[in-house]
């Protein structure tokens, strides 16, 4: 009993010190202007398994992942090159039929927006300055607990990712506050630039929104929705039976409010997202089962349908 007591401890100690990690570096970030991309979080991660005895182990399973999550990021921030085709109206007027006649962003900002450093504004800004911080946190810690959800959650993080990016490249759309800009809406904040503009080091924000690598014509689908979402049913998938199993969902839902308030995504887009996080979800859940389920099968039996299958041919 003791010694089990330890073991949880450890654990929660662990997980704390993990916790801390994040938010101490994200808050330093967002105080002295950083990005919060993952490549300035590995350091740390790397030294915490180091302690573990894990490094090498870190490393086999961690490169291949942030390795391709940088590849998607090169590529969405060069796909406005490759296709100039930039729809203009679409996804605005797909929005005013979801609003029953109204601008979903026109309508939130109307209601809710005070311009300057409100207590909105700022949790709108940090909420997508975590778009990296908490899909890579959550993957962290069940890389600490479980390296087989840590794989379906890279996996299903990258797998959307570049679904996205194709979408991108074949439909490059503008989003609220760019059309605003040309007049086909009205005028539209952008509530996170202006936001972080009064709270970081002056001059940072445009800088280091120049070079963190950005598409600005990839709203469809968004993939600060997509990315929370799948936080959200792996966490999900993770609590049967627990009180607080739909808890996690409040993270997707706020960021598709936020998005779409501060001007820089459709309503369309979250929907969009949230739908292609479900799909890529649900299909790699039901894939690995299959997969694992026709593994179990003695080898003989597997023989045989395959011998079946080439019959049949």
């Amino acid at each position: 009993m003791k010694q089990r007591w330890r073991q949880v401890s450890a654990r929660t100690l662990l997980t704390v010190l993990v916790a801390l990690y994040f938010v101490g570096l994200t808050a330093y970030l967002v105080v002295f202007g950083g990005w919060t991309t993952p490549d300035i979080y590995l350091p740390g991660l790397f030294v915490i398994a180091l302690v573990l005895g894990r490094g090498a182990v870190f490393i086999a399973d961690w490169a291949p992942f942030l390795g391709l999550l940088l590849a998607y990021e090169s590529l969405r921030s060069a796909s406005d090159g490759l296709n100039k085709h930039v729809d203009w109206t679409m996804l605005a007027h797909i929005d005013r039929v979801i609003g029953m006649g109204q601008d979903p962003v026109i309508q939130l900002q109307a209601w809710f927006y005070r311009p300057g450093i409100d207590p909105l504004n700022i949790a709108v800004a940090l909420g997508y300055l975590g778009h990296f911080v908490i899909p890579v946190a959550t993957a962290y810690f069940l890389w600490l607990r479980d390296r087989r959800g840590y794989w379906e959650f890279a996996g299903a993080m990258l797998l959307v990712s570049f679904l996205g990016f194709a979408t991108f490249l074949a439909f490059p759309a503008a989003p609220p506050w760019m059309i605003a800009q040309h007049g086909v809406l009205p005028d539209v904040s952008r509530v996170i630039q202006d936001t972080l503009g009064r709270v970081v080091e002056p001059g940072v924000v445009q800088t280091t929104w120049e070079h963190v690598g950005s598409n600005e014509v990839a709203p469809f689908p968004s993939l600060h929705a997509a990315w929370p979402m799948l936080v959200a049913l792996t966490l999900w998938a993770r609590m049967p039976g627990s009180r607080w199993r739909f808890a996690p969902f409040a993270y997707p839902l706020f960021m598709g409010f936020a998005v779409v308030y501060a001007g820089e995504h459709y309503a369309i887009d979250v929907l969009g997202g949230y739908a292609y996080a479900f799909v890529v979800w649900q299909g790699l859940r039901r894939g690995i089962a299959w997969a694992r389920l026709r593994k179990a099968r003695p080898a003989h039996v597997r023989m045989a349908e395959t011998s079946q299958t080439a019959t049949d041919a």
